[in-house]
């Protein structure tokens, strides 16, 4: 489970670090194409919510304010982090300020996990909240599948990619290309 945080998260602070390097580009994201993604996610997490539970009216639109409002929350905790990060690390040659971003995320690193892990699990306590006692019995069933999933897809990016051989982490190659060479071996 904690490797599973420390993967999402590193994920989350590369992302937030390329961030300036993506607002300089002409394709960048703006804000209102996050809001409406982060529209979206939500969107899609209350439709996979109402299928397995059955939610009333009463239940999505409390989710949906709840999963709002946690978004903004999220978005606020990365911008000051990214804001504070960046403003440490000042550098006029483009490579030493690669070089200060990802040595102050890692600094950040294991805070970062807990916290996230503390979010998520408040969120989980908040969700479980709007429940009946039914609904909380689909809702943990549906979390463990979800979960499985989750530490599977993990999985295969860690081991190789999915349907493909495992990588050789020694030698950095895919163990089909042994394989390959023994099926041409007289």
């Amino acid at each position: 489970m904690r490797a599973l945080f420390s993967t999402a998260l590193a994920f989350a602070l590369l992302t937030t670090l390329a961030a300036p390097a993506r607002a300089q580009r002409p394709d960048a994201r703006t804000g209102r194409d996050r809001s409406e993604r982060a529209e979206r996610m939500i969107e899609r997490r209350i439709e996979r919510l109402d299928d397995a539970l059955a939610l009333s009216g009463r239940q999505e639109t409390r989710l949906r304010a709840l999963l709002r409002d946690r978004t903004r929350r999220a978005r606020r905790e990365a911008d000051r982090v990214r804001g504070g990060i960046g403003a440490r690390c000042d550098a006029a040659d483009d490579a030493a300020r690669r070089a200060c971003l990802h040595r102050e995320a890692a600094a950040h690193r294991d805070q970062s996990h807990r916290e996230m892990a503390r979010r998520a699990e408040a969120l989980d306590a908040d969700i479980r909240r709007l429940l009946t006692a039914d609904q909380v019995r689909r809702y943990d069933v549906l979390r463990r599948e979800e979960r499985a999933r989750l530490e599977e897809r993990l999985r295969e990016r860690r081991d190789g990619h999915p349907g493909g051989p495992p990588r050789d982490r020694s030698s950095g190659t895919d163990r089909s290309d042994d394989a390959r060479d023994d099926a041409f071996r007289p």
